[in-house]
């Protein structure tokens, strides 16, 4: 007998385990369906849509290397990237230099600071963007996780508010890359409710976001269109 119940209370913990397994799963699938809704996913193919990001621009970027990323990787997710501009705004990325950096701070502000000052010697008409992809630090990693329990804020890339042309990422992520290079040419508000510019990232595994998506909102869009071709030299201002 007393096997009997136990055997029943162990197939009830299975079941209801398998019932919140199955329910956990049909809502991240929920969510990463969810991430491009009110997107312009679905008009990617369009004729008129692809004519529309005709000409192509090409935005030339200077990459500051602290030598904690190989260099096969930052190639590859800039590819990335400038594959998705490509299809949704009609810009491409060309790497044309490397500049070595050293970081005072890490924090957003003094980062792109940093940036700033580390290609101040350059002309400025040799690169439109500058990007540094740097590695997350113990405390970064300490505080995602605190982040699952508690409402932390952690930042995962970032942009400066002037220029709007030097940009850091901690991670090797393209969504987040096209997050901070959108914030290049959207002016009117910093985020969005919805598509890449959305300001929060939902994440109920460490490092695993389940609302984020690649592709802008169709006002993201025209105000991208309307800055594309804006002098990177010049303050940051919509046209």
């Amino acid at each position: 007998m007393i096997k009997y119940n136990t055997y029943n209370r162990n197939c009830l913990r299975l079941s209801l385990f398998c019932f919140a397994a199955a329910t956990g799963l049909l809502f991240i699938i929920f969510m990463y369906g969810c991430g491009s809704v009110g997107t312009i996913k679905s008009q990617i193919n369009d004729l008129t849509f692809q004519q529309e990001n005709l000409p192509v621009r090409t935005i030339r970027v200077a990459i500051a290397n602290d030598n904690s990323r190989e260099e096969q990787e930052i190639n590859a997710l800039l590819q990335e990237a400038s594959n998705s501009l490509r299809e949704q705004v009609g810009i491409e990325l060309n790497r044309v230099m490397t500049k070595p950096i050293k970081w005072s701070t890490r924090t957003p502000e003094g980062m792109v600071e940093d940036m700033r000052k580390n290609f101040s010697t350059l002309e400025k008409r040799q690169f439109d963007i500058a990007i540094a992809s740097v590695t997350y630090t113990a405390s970064d990693k300490g505080l995602q996780l605190l982040g699952l329990i508690l409402p932390i804020p952690v930042w995962d890339g970032c942009i400066d508010s002037t220029y709007r042309r030097y940009i850091v990422i901690k991670k090797l992520d393209k969504n987040i890359l096209l997050h901070e290079i959108f914030h290049s040419l959207i002016f009117s508000e910093d985020h969005d409710t919805g598509g890449v510019m959305h300001a929060v990232q939902i994440q109920i595994v460490p490092g695993v976001p389940l609302n984020i998506t690649e592709y802008l909102t169709p006002e993201d869009r025209k105000e991208s269109l309307k800055n594309k071709w804006r002098n990177f030299n010049q303050i940051a201002r919509s046209n």
